[in-house]
């Protein structure tokens, strides 16, 4: 049995020797499909973070930020949960979106439902904008780094560094203990990413 297991092995593996592989092209051939077909769907949500941006941050609201953070949070999917709870369109985890229902009346005008597009959206950039507010320095660099990793630890990151100097704190960042997964590494990438995803929606919003 063993023997008959092993050949089946080599079999297979030989194979994989004259099966095509995917060429470059056709892997990024790939990748614009599934990101063209990631922005369409993002799209359909375009109007509310319009609407909920500019009613609760202000006319200048960096609409094409928020956009990109719910394609790097959920790939604008209003029902996706992640492996650590988070929930809907921003990944808004279960105590936050309770606490976040219970601190604002504009969130309990609606139905408690982070999976809700309208309700997650709001939390999510009513969220936002108390991270802007309460980070020592007001950047949306690190509102977003105290979004995905806290206030409190943003601001004694900017405390020990001193300065609001991105790479100083950061270095700060770096200096940490690290466990199996790297949280620090994530959470400094977390905003370059959204600003790297919002550029494709700049010129849209700008057309709303």
């Amino acid at each position: 049995m063993k023997g008959r297991i092993f050949l089946y092995f080599v079999a297979f593996c030989m194979l994989g020797l004259f099966l095509p592989s995917p060429s470059d092209s056709d892997i990024r051939a790939t990748v614009r499909q599934n990101d063209s077909a990631t922005v369409n769907r993002c799209k359909k949500y375009l109007p509310t973070v319009i609407r909920e941006a500019r009613y609760h941050i202000g006319i200048s609201a960096p609409v094409h930020y928020f956009m990109g953070q719910i394609e790097q949070e959920s790939r604008c999917n209003e029902g996706a949960t992640a492996f650590d709870g988070g929930m809907g369109l921003g990944q808004i985890m279960p105590e936050t979106a309770k606490e976040l229902h219970r601190k604002y009346p504009e969130l309990r005008e609606l139905a408690f439902n982070p999976y809700d597009p309208k309700w997650n959206i709001r939390a999510m950039i009513l969220y936002d904008r108390a991270c802007y507010r309460e980070v020592i320095c007001q950047d949306w660099y690190f509102a977003f780094r105290a979004y995905n990793g806290g206030v409190g630890n943003i601001n004694r990151e900017i405390n020990i560094a001193k300065t609001c100097n991105y790479e100083d704190v950061e270095k700060v960042c770096k200096r940490g203990k690290k466990g199996r997964l790297d949280l620090c590494k994530l959470n400094i990438e977390y905003p370059y990413k959204i600003f790297e995803r919002s550029r494709k929606y700049e010129l849209v919003v700008v057309s709303h």
